[in-house]
């Protein structure tokens, strides 16, 4: 498939090449039924921070979900969309 064949490959633009990501946690926290732990990616030269919840019971591997925040203009929610929601989310924004 050529990458104008590929919506979403069109959507995203130009995106670096796929390589190695390196990812530190710096922060996690207890919730109900689950922890969320926060971590700083680094990948091609960028900090990313992210989420990611983990259930506090089993083993894993997990599946993954993966939650896409929108913000709405507040740009301090951002990621944190996933755990707070936004007055014009579905509450609760998560399943």
């Amino acid at each position: 498939m050529r990458k104008e064949d590929d919506l979403l490959a069109v959507l995203l633009g130009d995106v670096p090449e796929p390589g190695e990501v390196g990812a530190r946690k710096i922060a996690e926290e207890a919730h109900d039924g689950y922890r969320l732990e926060t971590l700083l990616l680094e990948w091609d030269g960028e900090r990313i921070p992210a989420c990611v919840a983990l259930p506090m019971e089993g083993e894993g591997p997990y599946p993954l979900v993966v939650f896409n925040h929108s913000h709405g203009g507040n740009y301090a929610n951002g990621r944190n969309e996933l755990i707070r929601g936004a007055a014009y989310l579905q509450p609760p924004s998560f399943s």
